[in-house]
């Protein structure tokens, strides 16, 4: 009996040793060993609902004007697809404010041509001095082209840009005043001291050619503009072309800005295509807004396009053809990014 209670204990005891008899749970023996917890991988912003409540402000432009429309449109229509947001479109004087807004963090989002969001991320021309950092800003979407308009009376005896020396010019304020127009000038050898120029918004330029105050009026906008309509149709008007080697000279030295023309039959009186310089209308954002929001706002002027041209129809124009045109010289957004790659437009 003793050899058969010993000899049990002997087996006992070599199955603990083969098996373990630790209640505990298994230990592993070393970090090697043990099994490698999956890598946390974040959700793509397209594969989860953004609940957080978000209070989102669009830096867009003067009311009534093609920016302010459409910041407007994306503004409702992004609440409408995230009752989680709160949108609002913030009116503006235009581009500069547009970028200091965002810049300063008083907006999330704007618009300006990418000119000037170039020259803010690297603090030169007008932004020279004016951020604390570089390189704080990033490509949205890039849309709808803006286009240059040295507009006078039918009968002026002005024919070219150099034939306006000495003349009364009503200039647009902001931008156009301190860039497009002496782009403008350089090219045919001349500067603003060889004119008279005068600063004021497009309203005032079109009633001030209607009163015969001043000699020409210059703008940069969007090509099919209403204020302009109005002017061309109450009085007889004519746009004034660059030629192709101005044209050319003023792109090779200032390559973010693109010829463009003013195609006929736009504008009473206009019977054949007018160039001139312009560039690209683009939706901007700092570098920290969140991925998730920026990819929610590329899809929804993707997937509500339709619905933004019919606010807007310069709107028509944030498509997979013109989206990334000024990505060679901003940084796009890593949530447009990602919108851009699950639809096939980046790889």
């Amino acid at each position: 009996m003793k050899k058969n209670f010993a000899h049990y204990i002997s087996l006992a005891m070599l199955v603990c040793l083969l098996t373990g008899c630790d209640n505990s749970a298994p230990q592993a023996d070393s970090a090697d060993s043990a099994p490698e917890a999956p890598a946390e991988v974040p959700a793509e912003p397209g594969s989860v609902e953004d609940t957080e409540v978000r209070t989102i402000r669009f830096a867009s432009g003067p009311v009534g004007g093609v920016n302010n429309t459409i910041g407007a449109g994306i503004a409702s229509l992004l609440m409408e697809e995230h009752p989680n947001y709160t949108v609002s479109a913030e009116v503006t004087t235009g581009g500069q404010e547009n970028i200091r807004m965002v810049g300063t963090g008083e907006a999330d989002f704007g618009i300006a041509g990418p000119d000037m969001v170039y020259f803010a991320n690297t603090n030169g021309r007008e932004f020279e001095g004016f951020f604390d950092k570089q390189d704080q800003f990033r490509l949205v979407c890039t849309g709808w082209s803006t286009v240059g308009f040295v507009m006078v009376p039918a009968d002026s005896p002005a024919q070219t840009i150099k034939d306006l020396k000495g003349m009364k010019i009503g200039v647009g304020s902001g931008s156009v005043e301190t860039n497009f127009w002496p782009m403008l000038l350089e090219a045919y050898g001349m500067t603003v001291n060889d004119v008279k120029d005068v600063s004021m918004s497009l309203s005032d330029i079109c009633e001030a050619l209607k009163d015969n105050t001043i000699d020409c009026g210059v703008f940069c906008t969007s090509e099919n503009n209403s204020s302009i309509q109005e002017l061309f149709q109450s009085k007889d008007m004519r746009l004034i072309s660059l030629s192709e080697e101005a044209a050319n000279s003023i792109v090779e030295k200032h390559p973010y800005q693109i010829k463009n023309s003013v195609h006929a039959g736009i504008y009473e009186g206009v019977d054949e295509d007018v160039l001139n310089i312009g560039g690209t209308s683009m939706i901007f954002c700092s570098v920290d807004t969140p991925d998730v929001v920026v990819y929610n706002l590329v899809k929804l002027i993707f997937e509500r396009n339709d619905d933004l041209a019919a606010m807007q129809n310069n709107a028509s124009y944030l498509n997979a053809e013109n989206c990334l045109t000024s990505s060679d010289i901003i940084p796009v957004h890593p949530g447009a990014e990602m919108y851009y790659k699950e639809v096939g437009i980046l790889n």
